[in-house]
C-alpha cells in the first residue's frame, strides 16, 4: 500500500539496535499519525488502513528488537484479532514507563476492536440492508485505534518534543478519502434501497 506521509519507517537496509528486553533501553520508533487523521482514513477504506497500521507499529517493535525481533509484521497485521491485545499492552507499557498520564484502558479498547472487526465481517456478508449494520459496526474499529495512538503520540513527545505527528493530509490521503467516502455512500445506498429486477 503506497503512502507518502511524511513519516517513514527506518530503513531495511539499516543496521538494527542492539537486542534488547525492555522498553527502558530505549525509545521505540512507533508510527505517528494524528487520531483524527487514523480515525478519517480507517473509515474512509474501510479499515484496509487499520490493516497498515498495525504493520508500521510491528513493524516498529520488530526494529527495536528484543524477543520481537523475529516476528512478521505483516502477519500480526493480517491476523490482528490475534495480537491486538499484545500490541495495545506494548503501546501501554511503553506509555507509563515514559511517565505518559493513561486514562484509557487499552485493553479494553482492544477487545471493543476485535469484536467490532468481527461483527462486521459477519454482517457484511449478508445480502440484505442488514448489511449496512455491518458497515457502521465496521466504523467503530476506528475509535479504539486513535486511543492508542494518543498514547503512542504522547510517548514520542516525551522522546522529542519536537516530534512530527503526520497530522497534514498527503494529495493521496485526499483521494483515498473523496474515493473511499464516494464509495461508502453509494455501496450502502445500494443495500438500503436495492433495485428490484425488471
Amino acid at each position: 500500500m503506497q503512502e507518502l506521509d511524511s513519516t517513514q519507517p527506518p530503513s531495511p537496509n539499516a543496521a538494527p539496535p542492539p537486542p534488547v528486553d525492555t522498553f527502558e533501553s530505549g525509545s521505540i520508533p512507533y508510527y505517528a499519525v494524528s487520531p483524527n487523521k487514523l480515525i478519517t482514513l480507517t473509515i474512509c477504506t474501510m479499515n484496509i488502513y487499520a490493516v497498515y497500521w498495525l504493520y508500521r507499529q510491528w513493524t516498529a517493535l520488530r526494529w527495536h528488537g528484543g524477543r520481537l525481533r523475529e516476528i512478521s509484521p505483516f502477519g500480526r497485521a493480517f491476523f490482528g484479532v490475534f495480537f491486538i491485545h499484545e500490541l495495545f499492552g506494548f503501546i501501554r507499557s511503553s506509555a507509563q514507563q515514559a511517565g505518559v498520564a493513561t486514562a484509557v484502558d487499552l485493553r479494553s479498547q482492544a477487545t471493543i476492536w476485535v469484536v467490532s472487526v468481527v461483527l462486521a465481517n459477519l454482517l457484511s456478508r449478508a445480502k440484505t440492508s442488514i448489511a449496512v449494520l455491518g458497515i457502521l459496526i465496521g466504523l467503530v474499529a476506528a475509535f479504539p485505534l486513535a486511543a492508542a495512538q494518543r498514547e503512542i503520540n504522547a510517548y514520542l513527545r516525551k522522546h522529542d518534543a519536537q516530534a512530527d505527528l503526520n497530522a497534514s493530509y498527503s494529495a493521496v490521503n485526499i483521494l483515498v478519502i473523496v474515493l473511499g467516502g464516494l464509495f461508502l455512500a453509494l455501496g450502502s445506498w445500494g443495500m438500503l434501497f436495492p433495485q428490484s429486477g425488471g
